[in-house]
């Protein structure tokens, strides 16, 4: 499938093949699998295009054998980043934390956010924290601070949204 120069695909079968790129570079799944911290079934799922991988999952994966996030999120740029974020060495932790953040601020508020805006979500926090915080311990309180924001801003967004009955964020 062909898209426009710039546009970011959407597909889960897309993102499925750009897994299956970083999976064969593993000897055995269940390395890659392991990599990840998913099973070998849910990592074929993920390849497939059945399911859809939660950010962290990929960034484990791309951490492994330093794939550029940027192309396995949209397929731009390089397959290789040097496991760098604009020059940085992906802090796996803060990664994980800001996801499961982001995952549980939409669960407690009833918000649907799909894995491609949770995905990008992230690296807008992620960055946030980077560029304000240098120190990692000061970054975990920015991220409270950053999560409780999107809780408020959730809830914005709710209130505006109560005459048509859905709720979206």
């Amino acid at each position: 499938m062909d898209f426009e120069e710039g546009a970011v695909p959407s597909s889960l079968v897309e993102l499925g093949t750009r897994i299956n790129a970083i999976v064969l570079l593993y000897q055995f799944k269940r390395d890659a699998a392991e990599a990840c911290g998913v099973s070998v079934e849910q990592l074929k799922r993920y390849v497939r295009g059945i399911s859809a991988p939660p950010f962290d999952v990929l960034a484990r994966l791309a951490a492994g054998k330093s794939i550029n996030l940027n192309w396995l999120a949209t397929g731009e740029g390089g397959m290789y980043g040097h496991g760098a974020i604009g020059g940085a060495t992906v802090d796996e932790e803060l990664v994980g934390r800001v996801a499961d953040g982001i995952i549980n601020v939409y669960k407690e508020e009833g918000a649907h956010l799909p894995p491609i805006e949770q995905g990008r979500l992230t690296g807008r926090i992620i960055n946030k924290l980077v560029s304000v915080y240098e120190e990692p311990r000061d970054r975990r309180v920015g991220l409270k601070l950053a999560l409780e924001e999107l809780r408020s801003d959730l809830r914005k967004a709710a209130q505006g949204n109560t005459t048509s009955g859905k709720r979206q964020a």
